[in-house]
């Protein structure tokens, strides 16, 4: 943390020669004083602000860093789903493909017999 140095004896000083009785001049810099010691917990220097910076940076890397290991494992779910789609669908669509396949087999066979039928 901060820290100031402050001659409040050499202080009083300068204000009774400006003008201000000596009680005056006392009671200015208790006033100073207590401003200046209740602030004091409250002021940060650049080290604090470079070490907090630094922990959050740490804390935001980190998160990162999760996101990514859950949207990896997201994007790998959904690819293995897509996938298992995929590879039903293609069987679904094999199987009507081999009964219209056998169907029009079926209908020429049934087709030719009816011609030599007749021919015969």
């Amino acid at each position: 943390m901060m820290h100031m140095d402050f001659d409040s004896h050499a202080a009083i000083k300068r204000l009774s020669q400006a003008g201000l009785t000596e009680a005056q001049a006392e009671a200015l810099i208790d006033a100073l004083r207590g401003l200046s010691a209740s602030g004091r917990g409250e002021l940060a220097t650049k080290a604090d602000l470079k070490s907090e910076i630094a922990a959050l940076r740490a804390d935001l890397q980190g998160e990162i860093a999760t996101l990514r290991a859950e949207m990896q494992a997201e994007i790998a779910a959904l690819r293995a789903e897509i996938k298992a789609d995929l590879i039903a669908v293609e069987a679904r669509i094999t199987s009507k493909l081999l009964l219209w396949m056998f169907g029009m087999m079926l209908a020429q066979t049934a087709l030719l017999i009816a011609v030599i039928g007749l021919l015969i």
